[in-house]
Order: structure tokens, then sequence, then C-alpha cells
């Protein structure tokens, strides 16, 4: 019996998605399990899988449609079988728009300015939604408060190189930092914890989301388990997450389930900023650039590497001892940082 397949939820976070580009064409059977179309959600291009076996009758959205979830994408039945009520019932259902179209010049809507000469009004992405309805969600219901600290990352560095010699792989200081930031929330459990319907719970992983940007956005893939992995092994896995997480190729539970989540503007020359908690996570650290400057040591002045760490914390998780703790936890760590391990 021919039926409506609607657009599933692909990820946690989706709403909507865009339609890519079909696998299949119409009159081609299907089996469950066949790739019917690839799909962008807000968090990366995925494989849409049929739900079972039939032939594709209608491919209801072209290459390029955003739908809902929940909305009508294609007709699956027997071959010979009329699907002219299904048809006209899923048309009705049907999205008005795709990824591609432009508001008119000269439009506005209640929340946008008028278009000017030169202007172009370009639609959201899937990520880019998704960034504005939960980073809103964030900053409006999440109570925010900051704190920084100061690492002097000349030990840290001199480590990074040796690790380096030693492993034979590529070491970068936000390996380091990732890891830190593990030993750091295993020294301060009340920090890895998450609030949620009135309660909050300790986490008894330590699981590192980072912040990776993309062409429309960030994706916060996710490194489990990363207090008890060696630093080679933190290092792999982010440098070969993070190329997925560019390449839009990450799974669904690569990127959910985080306790903690760094994001590190050290390579664009930033030296100090604030970032917004990722709910139901209670905390965040930003990483600031290697400032080359003046340092006592010894009772004389030497050049020295500092690096600016600041922690955004939910206080109904995390209060400022709490919060300052984990920061000296984690500074302490990058200045002897023989507890990185190989």
């Amino acid at each position: 019996m021919a039926e409506i397949i609607d657009m599933p939820a692909l990820s946690q976070t989706m709403h909507e998605g865009v339609l890519r580009r079909w696998r299949k064409s119409e009159g081609d059977t299907v089996n469950a399990g066949d790739v019917l179309a690839e799909v962008e959600t807000d968090k990366a291009v995925m494989e849409w899988e049929v739900p079972h076996r039939g032939t594709l009758l209608k491919r209801l959205a072209p290459e390029g449609t955003l739908v809902p979830v929940g909305g009508p994408v294609a007709i699956v039945g027997n071959a010979s079988e009329d699907v002219t009520a299904l048809l006209a019932a899923a048309r009705s259902r049907l999205p008005e728009r795709t990824q591609s179209t432009v508001p008119p010049r000269g439009a506005t809507t209640a929340s946008a300015p008028a278009l000017s000469e030169g202007d172009t009004a370009l639609p959201l992405s899937p990520v880019r939604k998704t960034i504005a309805r939960r980073l809103v969600e964030s900053k409006t219901s999440v109570p925010h408060f900051y704190m920084t600290a100061d690492a002097d990352v000349e030990a840290a560095l001199a480590f990074r190189d040796r690790a380096a010699q030693a492993t034979g792989a590529r070491v970068s200081l936000n390996d380091l930092i990732l890891k830190a930031a593990a030993l750091a929330l295993r020294k301060v459990p009340q920090a890895n914890a998450s609030f949620g319907d009135g309660t909050v719970i300790r986490h008894a992983r330590v699981d590192i989301a980072m912040a990776v940007a993309i062409d429309d956005g960030v994706i916060t893939p996710v490194i489990r388990d990363a207090d008890s992995k060696t630093l080679a092994q933190v290092g792999r896995e982010a440098h070969e997450l993070a190329a997925r997480a560019r390449d839009r190729q990450l799974r669904p539970d690569e990127m959910t389930g985080a306790t903690f989540s760094v994001s590190n503007l050290s390579a664009y020359g930033i030296d100090h900023f604030a970032a917004i908690i990722n709910p139901p996570e209670a905390a965040i650290l930003a990483v600031g650039r290697v400032r080359k400057e003046p340092v006592v040591r010894q009772g004389a002045i030497a050049i020295g590497h500092r690096m600016a760490l600041t922690l955004s914390c939910d206080h109904r998780v995390i209060d400022g001892a709490i919060g300052a703790r984990l920061l000296q936890a984690l500074v302490a760590v990058l200045e002897s940082p023989g507890a990185l391990g190989p």
C-alpha cells in the first residue's frame, strides 16, 4: 500500500532539512536501508535511508528544498498503485520555499530592515537557524557569569614540542588544552555537570566538545572520555573530528552529549573573549591567543608566553568558588604539564 514518506528528524536538534541530492529516481525499487537522499541538517549532510521496501513512485521535493521535519518528501508503494489522492494530500503540505529563495528587493518583515541598493538578503542555513535559536535560548534562560585567568604556557609549549618529537605525531596547543580541561574537570567534578528539569546532573564521564568553524556556522564534535585518553589519542581524534566536521560528515552521536565545551580563537589573534554556554552543559571555556609579554623570572625580566582562559558558567550549577577552582586546576595542569602524559 502506497504511503507518504515524511522528512525525519535526523538529529536531536533538527527542525528542518535541505534535501541536497536524490539518490533514487522515480520508478526505482527501494529496500529498507537503501539511501533515498542526502539531507543537510543543522549539524551535517546525512544519508537518509528508506524505512521500508517498495517503489519510489513520486519525489515530492526538488533538490534544494527546505523541508520541515514531518513534511512530505516522497511517495513509496507498489509500482502499479494509483497515488492521485496521496499526491493531492501531499501537495497541500509541501513547503513553499527552497533553500535558494531570497526575498525580493525592497521586501520587509516585522523584524528586518528594508533592503537598500546593493544589499542582499540571504536565508539562514539550517546551521545558522539552530545557532540563532539555541543561543537566544541560552542567553535568555541561562544565568551566565564569567571569570578569566591567565596561564603561563611556556612549559606547555615546550611540552608540546617534546611530545610531538616523542610520538612522531602532530600535537597542537589546543590538544593540550582539551586534555588539560578534561583532567581539571576530573579534579573538580562539580563543574562536570548539567542543569535540567530542576536538577543538577553530575556526569561520571568527561566528554569534551570543541567548537569547529565551518562555512556557515560552528559545529561541536565531542571527544568521549577525554580524561582517560592519552594526549596522542586526544590529538588524533580532535584533528579527525575537526576535518569531518568541516566536510559535514559527522554522525549525530558525534555531535551530542558533551559535558563541557572548549572554544579556541587563538588562531584568529583574539586575546580574550567570553563564549555562550551550550545547554544543558553548565560551562564553556574560551581560549585566547598566546601573548608574548614581559614576565619576571628569578628576579629578572624575560619574555614570557601567556594565554587568557575565560570560563562562562551557569550560575544555577556552578558558583564562583567552583568555577575558580576549575580554572585553578586547568592553569595548574598547563603550567606543570607532566600530568598530560604521552
